[in-house]
């Protein structure tokens, strides 16, 4: 029998398929999770190399997701932002679980994005209160917060009702706005950190890994959700005084520099108290908390979220070329 040809995708591949769509991303990491929780998706802890510099990483995290089993490479240099280039660049290997063909490679750069945007949006469904508009603070002007705004807005048009915007890097944030501008967005650009933070009920905090975590309780002020898609933002009292956290997963616990990881390990955290996503999902009224209580949602990006778009990019491409 002849074998199937290993197909490539590139990133036009990838955003012609679809699956970078909000409502498409959002769906497929809804499914994701409910795989993950029934036993079906397992990720395996990841492998680094790194390499000279600090941040400058070489990272291969495997994952099976039902019939595929993939890895997800991503290369890293902090010093290609001096450059005007992605600070990393990812793509993904796909092969048959069952007879380990390699099927396809697809390059996931923007994949890492939108899987990041879509899971950091069901978190707000889930963790915050979606009764009333609600405004949102971003920390971090990049690729990653740009996304996540994106596929909140996508989900709840009406709900946003500002979006302010603080990057150490003025230009950025001023771009960020600017471009939600465009978008329909009542966007402004933060003076501090402490402007993005205080009061708004959703925070996204998506810098490129704080050196020293620096949001502080009292910044947290009427804050009722932290998405954190970066590593090092919060002080271990930030996280130790917030009312629950939340996760994608407890493994990373043991090894992960997360503010939330960093909690557990120190003890200012019991492990015990740290709820998976993927169960308040199933149960939707375990995610009620008393007024004013924070909650904050450690969003790792883990294997299998990368695996699912991918296999989901190639599959459309199949259905579309008519190949088995």
């Amino acid at each position: 029998m002849q074998a199937s040809p290993l197909a490539v995708l590139t990133a036009a591949d990838v955003r012609t398929s679809g699956v970078l769509n909000p409502d498409v991303a959002v769906d497929v990491m809804r499914r994701t999770l409910a795989a993950k929780r029934a036993g079906v998706a397992v990720d395996s802890p990841l492998s680094t190399l790194t390499l000279g510099e600090p941040g400058h990483r070489f990272v291969a995290h495997p994952a099976s997701l039902e019939d595929i089993a993939g890895v997800k490479w991503i290369g890293a240099n902090p010093e290609n932002l001096r450059h005007g280039q992605p600070r990393a660049s990812a793509s993904v290997l796909l092969s048959d679980r069952q007879d380990g063909r390699s099927r396809a490679v697809v390059e996931a750069t923007s994949i890492s994005a939108a899987r990041t945007a879509a899971v950091g949006a069901l978190a707000v469904e889930v963790l915050a209160s979606t009764a009333a508009p609600f405004s949102v603070g971003v920390v971090g002007a990049g690729v990653s917060s740009l996304a996540f705004v994106d596929t909140v807005i996508a989900l709840y048009p009406d709900l946003v009702r500002t979006v302010t915007v603080f990057d150490l890097a003025e230009e950025a944030g001023a771009r960020l706005v600017e471009t939600l501008r465009e978008r329909g967005v009542a966007a402004t650009v933060a003076g501090s950190v402490e402007e993005a933070v205080t009061a708004h009920e959703v925070v996204v905090l998506g810098t490129s890994d704080a050196v020293t975590p620096y949001v502080t309780p009292a910044m947290l002020e009427g804050v009722r959700l932290v998405v954190a898609i970066s590593l090092n933002d919060l002080t271990e009292t930030a996280v130790a005084t917030s009312g629950r956290w939340v996760t994608t997963d407890r493994q990373l616990l043991a090894y992960d520099l997360s503010s939330t990881a960093r909690a557990v390990r120190s003890g200012a955290v019991s492990p015990d108290r740290i709820e998976l996503l993927e169960d308040l999902m199933v149960d939707p009224a375990s995610g009620d908390r008393p007024e004013g209580e924070r909650i904050v949602f450690d969003l790792w990006g883990l294997g299998m979220f990368d695996i699912a778009l991918a296999a989901a990019a190639w599959r459309r491409q199949e259905r579309d070329h008519g190949q088995r």
